[in-house]
């Protein structure tokens, strides 16, 4: 995979697979967590963006994200039932259907958020989150990762995003 990925590099040809050895999907280029931000203030419950950029590299189509914060203590949950996610920047040209949203029984604190069609790459989306209840005043982290479509598909962590919530002393 590497040696295919580097004479892919070199030769200027695309990579013939994005697939371990072992059948399991993988992205062959990183994605990019562009932003992780509150958006306008006022609105109540709050509601959160978390923008990400699929470079083309990357050569497989995105079908899910696990959004976790990092101190599931924090209080600092979601109303998954108002999940949305769109083409673009926050309230894009196109919103996205979706296939599920909902926890886990593993970890009730992340979300899984699944595409009902996964999206190419060269595509930025933005995925909103409302909060079920305004959180304490603070800075919380949510990780993020991302899969690719395929049954047996490897997440990418594409790190932690910080929310400012009120006012910091």
């Amino acid at each position: 995979m590497l040696v295919c990925g580097l004479l892919s590099f070199v030769s200027g040809l695309p990579a013939a697979a994005s697939r371990l050895p072992s059948g399991r999907v993988v992205f062959d280029s990183p994605l990019e967590l562009l932003d992780v931000s509150p958006l306008e203030a006022s609105s109540d419950p709050d509601r959160y963006q978390i923008v990400i950029q699929i470079p083309l590299a990357a050569a497989e189509p995105l079908e899910a994200l696990v959004i976790k914060p990092r101190d599931p203590s924090a209080g600092l949950s979601f109303d998954l039932d108002t999940t949305e996610v769109f083409i673009g920047e926050t309230y894009g040209l196109r919103q996205l259907p979706l296939a599920s949203v909902g926890g886990t029984p593993v970890d009730l604190n992340q979300v899984l958020v699944v595409l009902e069609n996964p999206v190419p790459p060269g595509t930025t989306l933005s995925i909103v989150l409302n909060s079920q209840q305004q959180p304490a005043d603070g800075v919380y982290e949510l990780g993020i990762t991302a899969y690719p479509a395929g049954a047996d598909s490897v997440g990418q962590f594409l790190g932690y995003g910080q929310i400012q919530v009120g006012e910091l002393d």
